[in-house]
């Protein structure tokens, strides 16, 4: 099928797009301004519309991500613990700034208002470590339940702390994206001559603006990271031999991922990824921490054992 449309796209005299090199920050900056990612999946009953697929397949797709919803929600939740508090102090200094404006004249730079961005920093990185350590341990029980294995699991530890170091530098340049827009918020407010007052309901908007968008986008990018790498790791160490990519039941799911679906193969090989641009990834589960940014982002795919490997392919010279 991945062939097919390939091929569809050069007959229209459409060539594959060169290759870019996109950071996590940079899939954000163009994600917060419009719209998700080309997946746009949500976990919410209400979104859960979908296409034309076995009955079977999307109630099994249904029950394994109704499970992650609490970890979507904890990520959630601790980011935005974590930007109310530094909106709290830039709107704390704006507003004693404007009430010492009532008797002195002082002329303010952006900088006066900022937030402590080495404390925020901290702070997410503990809040999102927390919740993502918890998601390894409830995807490798989810797994170990479906195979009805009664041994508890745990992750080997190198591996947990080699995942969750990974993970928080997918996210470092998080905060200093926070702080830019905020920064360029006062500034402008500032470059304006708008009163201080004004500037701070300026600044809360953007605060709630942060939390809207990049929250659930964290939330739900890093809750199917933490799951895929738990569920395949529990995987390996049940003695799984094959596993199965199953889809995404949301209906604009991305194509790619629509194209994978049903795919087995060894446990050990990688998933290969093919986008409608020619774009190849190999990922070992979806969500794969070292997937590209197009094949990771908002992803909601699941990877299940299968009982049988991969079907043979038919021969075509067979009568």
């Amino acid at each position: 099928m991945v062939g097919m449309a390939l091929r569809a796209l050069k007959s229209k005299g459409q060539s594959p797009k060169p290759k870019v090199n996109l950071t996590f920050s940079d899939i954000f900056e163009e994600i917060y301004g419009v719209k998700y990612c080309a997946c746009g999946c949500s976990v919410n009953d209400a979104d859960l519309v979908v296409k034309d697929r076995d009955a079977k397949e999307i109630k099994l797709w249904k029950s394994l991500v109704a499970g992650r919803r609490g970890t979507i929600n904890n990520f959630i939740a601790k980011f935005n613990r974590v930007l109310m508090a530094a909106r709290a102090e830039v709107i704390g200094k704006l507003e004693r700034a404007a009430a010492l404006e009532k008797s002195v004249v002082t002329k303010h730079v952006a900088a006066d208002f900022e937030f402590n961005l080495a404390a925020f920093e901290k702070s997410f990185e503990v809040s999102m470590r927390a919740v993502a350590a918890d998601a390894l341990q409830k995807s490798g029980d989810q797994v170990y339940a479906e195979l009805g294995k009664d041994d508890p699991w745990k992750m080997p530890p190198a591996e947990s702390i080699k995942f969750l170091k990974e993970r928080t530098k997918k996210l470092e340049g998080v905060p200093a994206d926070v702080a830019r827009r905020i920064r360029n918020t006062i500034q402008d407010g500032l470059t304006n001559g708008d009163p201080l007052a004004k500037i701070a309901t300026a600044v809360r908007g953007e605060f709630n603006d942060i939390s809207k968008g990049r929250a659930t986008v964290i939330a739900q990018t890093e809750t199917s990271a933490a799951y895929g790498k738990g569920r395949h790791s529990a995987m390996e160490s049940a003695g799984v031999q094959y596993k199965q990519w199953l889809t995404s039941g949301n209906a604009n799911v991305r194509l790619a991922h629509l194209w994978m679906n049903g795919k087995v193969i060894a446990l050990d090989e990688p998933f290969v990824v093919t986008n409608a641009d020619g774009e190849t990834d190999e990922v070992q589960h979806p969500g794969d921490d070292d997937g590209e940014a197009w094949n990771v982002i908002n992803c909601h795919c699941v990877e299940i054992a299968s009982a049988e490997g991969p079907a043979e392919p038919e021969d075509p010279n067979a009568e």
